[in-house]
Formats: C-alpha cells, structure tokens, sequence
C-alpha cells in the first residue's frame, strides 16, 4: 500500500512565523524528509510525497487541508482506502508496517497506527483523541473527512464524532512521532510523555 506524506517544502516558510524560527523549522524538515527516505529504503515503503498547503490564515486550517486533498485525490480515483501519514512519522519496530497492513479491521471508518490521547475500548477511540501520525481512511468515510470543520485540528474536528463513528487502533501501535521543532506549534515539542501515558492503556 502507497503511503501519502505530507511534508513541507524547507524553502517555503510558514506565514506568521519568526524570524528566529525559520532556521529551526527549515532544518526540522530536511531532517523529517531525510527520516522518511531512509525509512522507506530500510523497511522497503512505497512513498509518495504531497506539498503540504501552507497558505490558510490559520495553522490548522492548512494542516486540515493538506490532509483532505489527499483524501480528495482517492475519491476522484474511486480508491477503496488512503494510507496518510505526516513526514515526523517513526515506525516502531522492524515488521511495524507489515503488521499494521496485516491487522487493517474489516469494519472502520479510521484505522489508525497510533495516538497520543484519546479514551480507548477493545481498540476502539471511544472519546476524542489526538494523532494523525498515520491513519487509513476507509472510502465510506471519505465525504465525512472532507467536510469535517477546518477551523480546528482535522484529528479533534473528527473527534468530536468517536461516538458514532467506527474509529479502530492497532495493537500495538506501529508508529510514533519524531522529537523536534513543530512548525503547527511554532516550538521545540516533545511527544514521549504522551504515548508514555497512552502505555497505560496496554496500547503499545
């Protein structure tokens, strides 16, 4: 399975940001680039790169959609899922990926490879969560991304409908995020207390 990352041309700064920032942030993205062409050479991943938008007045608003013109492009190509991850991606193990092809549930509107918060049952995000890291999207759920609200993070927009939407983990997760600065949060963030928490729930 192809895998979409979205990744962001080190050239091209985010609007709004710093001075001080650029050099950080144009280095973070040579580094995520350079993690995710070593990745795929290793682990022998299909990979096809896609601009990230960074033209919204708001940070999520570009991230939403740089997600949803992914999903767009599979359903104009009538495509049955769409495997998206964001260039920060870190496989956990080696067989990480083929484990999480291997275990894709016959009954789901998301399946994704890991979070970072989130209420969990049976594998199930039960209560909002946070990680777009990657995740497939099922074909049925592709009009229901691509109107979720643009003016939130696209994982806490979806969130909101964990209720009544089939939205499956995989167990363990597969995948967790690379340490460093983060052109969404304009700062250095660390995400390892976070899946440390998610530990508890026995998800990895």
């Amino acid at each position: 399975m192809l895998i979409n990352v979205i990744n962001v041309n080190p050239a091209i700064p985010i609007p709004g940001m710093l001075a001080t920032s650029i050099q950080k942030s144009t280095q973070g993205r040579i580094e995520r680039i350079a993690s995710v062409v070593e990745q795929s050479k290793k682990y022998g991943l299909d990979i096809r790169f896609w601009e990230g938008i960074t033209t919204e007045p708001l940070r999520c608003s570009s991230i939403s959609k740089s997600h949803k013109q992914i999903v767009k492009d599979a359903k104009e190509r009538k495509l049955p899922m769409v495997c998206i991850a964001e260039d920060d991606f870190i496989l956990s193990a080696p067989g990480a990926w083929e484990f999480y092809l291997q275990n894709i549930p016959q009954d789901f509107d998301l399946y994704l490879g890991g979070i970072y918060s989130g209420q969990i049952h049976e594998n199930r995000i039960m209560n909002g969560f946070s990680g777009f890291t990657m995740y497939i999207v099922h074909e049925r759920f592709y009009d229901f991304f691509l109107n979720a609200n643009d003016v939130d993070h696209i994982d806490r927009a979806l969130g909101n409908f964990c209720f009544e939407k089939m939205y499956l983990l995989c167990n363990p997760f597969v995948v967790y995020q690379m340490e460093g600065y983060s052109d969404n949060h304009g700062r250095d963030t660390a995400h390892s207390s976070y899946l440390e928490k998610m530990k508890l729930f026995g998800r990895h």
